[in-house]
């Protein structure tokens, strides 16, 4: 058995959230960009401007991936998803539409639980 420090963990789940609340699906991306460009209200056209901006803000920055992420902390991509579906399983983060969400309520939680391990 291997032992994978509780530091990586939270790494891994730190990038896993900015990965999932910063890129978007190709064809959310196609229905965005046609949304910006149809849209016939100002208010609504800047709205969407602002969506975009976000979205090629967030591409600038070279996320990492799943893949990325697994490998730095040494684990396969699908222990990496039992793992969060465990997570999910304790209530320390929500999958909506298969992004990861952690409020702060589930991040205090998550703290506490990781310094009980790590300094007993």
């Amino acid at each position: 058995m291997r032992n994978i420090s509780a530091q990586a963990i939270t790494d891994a789940v730190a990038r896993l959230c900015i990965e999932a609340n910063t890129r978007l699906p190709q064809d959310v991306q196609a229905a965005l960009d046609k949304a910006r460009q149809e849209e016939p209200w100002p208010l609504a056209r800047n709205t969407l401007d602002l969506l975009w901006s976000n979205l090629s803000a967030a591409k600038e920055k070279d996320l990492p991936t799943r893949a990325r992420i697994s490998e730095e902390v040494g684990i396969s991509i699908k222990t990496l998803d039992r793992n969060i579906r465990k997570l999910e399983e304790m209530n320390l983060l929500t999958l909506n539409k298969g992004k990861i969400v952690i409020t702060k309520a589930q991040y205090l939680q998550m703290k506490q639980d990781i310094d009980f391990y790590v300094n007993g």
